[in-house]
């Protein structure tokens, strides 16, 4: 158990690097009642579990059936396997209604866990749609870490901006700006981009034997993306005025925490339906929780030292946001050299350490930066008073 908490860690800050594998293809029509769907959904399950999918793949509907053919159901029942284990057998079987939508749920005893194939119908008894979530009850334990992981960088890391700003209250609200930025960007922007080079490009999952160009793509994907986004709120003229050289260090601050925040929230709902993370009590993520506090730190520095660049006009925030750019990728080094087969999961997880540390020296320097500036203006304008 230890190994996969150190896993899920590892998981969590990879999870910024692309978007999160589909579990599932969804190719959904208008249904009506039709009988015997438990029959045909047990018999669907067994026919994965003997090794037909071709076979399997004939319970599709024409749509379904160009989504996910054979082959790729093939690949998606054995990574299922190959992360749950064995499969034991069919517990329960439950038919539903979900949006106008007839749906039975599967539920399979795994060696490892149990998981809910959720299968959905058209009119015309052909699967539309399939999913393997966890089979768990009630709110997943994730949420309830993603809780905790929230409540704590906002109590540490907005109350360490609350107390150094002289207690300026709107740099904890411009923390809600950027709150939806990363699901956003994640959805709408990385994952369009990497799955439109995958397929135009033939280029398999990346790996250890990927070319070099790609996996330098795959770093800088979400630094170029997720810095850019961050900077967005500047286009409105009222905030640009906000940003002053004492200034820029909390406005910087705020925006990549928020932006942080969410992400920890686009991380939860992605490991929410990894099945083999369901059942598990919360602690169990503690790993991800220590990471994300930490992440939402270092994103507050990123988009700082980019802000602080914006002070001193186009040329200054070019530079600060190509310095952020940087920070970011050594921020997912760890992860990326971890996913492509380069070191184990336990390095990957003590490197964090390295971008945390750097960290908090920009910080520190920019803070003091900014105290410097504020102190000459006050001179200034108190020579002028004279």
């Amino acid at each position: 158990m230890e190994q996969s908490k150190t896993l899920l860690t590892v998981l969590a800050a990879a999870g910024v690097l692309i978007p999160f594998p589909l579990l599932y293809a969804q190719v959904l029509t208008a249904v009506s009642a039709t009988p015997d769907l438990d029959t045909l959904a047990i018999t669907f399950v067994n026919l994965l579990e003997e090794g037909k999918f071709e076979d399997a793949a004939e319970s599709f509907n024409k749509q379904m059936a160009e989504a996910l053919p054979p082959r790729e159901l093939e690949a998606a029942w054995n990574g299922l396997t190959g992360r749950v284990g064995e499969f034991k057998g069919i517990i329960e079987v439950k038919v539903t209604e979900e949006k106008g939508y007839r749906v039975v749920y599967v539920t399979c005893d795994f060696a490892k866990t149990s998981i809910n194939i959720k299968i959905v119908f058209d009119d015309d008894g052909k699967i539309a749609g399939l999913w393997f979530v966890p089979a768990t009850e009630g709110l997943h334990a994730i949420y309830i870490a993603a809780l905790i992981a929230t409540a704590t960088s906002v109590l540490l890391w907005g109350g360490l901006v609350y107390w150094l700003s002289r207690r300026e209250r709107m740099y904890l609200a411009l923390m809600l700006v950027t709150l939806p930025f990363s699901t956003i960007v994640n959805l709408c922007v990385k994952k369009p981009i990497y799955e439109f080079l995958l397929s135009s490009l033939n280029i398999p999952e990346w790996s250890v034997t990927s070319p070099w160009w790609f996996l330098m793509f795959v770093l800088f994907l979400s630094p170029i993306t997720e810095e850019a986004v961050k900077l967005s709120p500047l286009v409105a003229k009222k905030v640009r005025r906000m940003v002053g050289r004492s200034s820029a260090l909390w406005v910087g601050m705020a925006f990549g925490m928020g932006f942080g925040i969410g992400e920890i929230w686009y991380l939860a709902w992605g490991f929410s339906m990894v099945p083999e993370l369901g059942g598990y009590p919360f602690y169990y993520f503690g790993g991800f929780v220590a990471e994300r506090i930490a992440v939402v730190f270092i994103h507050g520095i990123m988009t700082a030292v980019a802000a602080t660049g914006f002070t001193k006009g186009r040329n200054g925030l070019l530079v600060g946001y190509v310095g952020a750019l940087f920070l970011h990728a050594f921020t997912n080094m760890g992860a990326m050299l971890y996913q492509i087969g380069f070191w184990d999961e336990t390095l990957a997880s003590f490197y964090l350490f390295l971008p945390t540390v750097v960290a908090f020296f920009i910080f520190e320097h920019l803070r003091k930066k900014g105290l410097a500036d504020q102190k000459h203006a006050e001179t200034v304008l108190f020579s002028r008073s004279d």
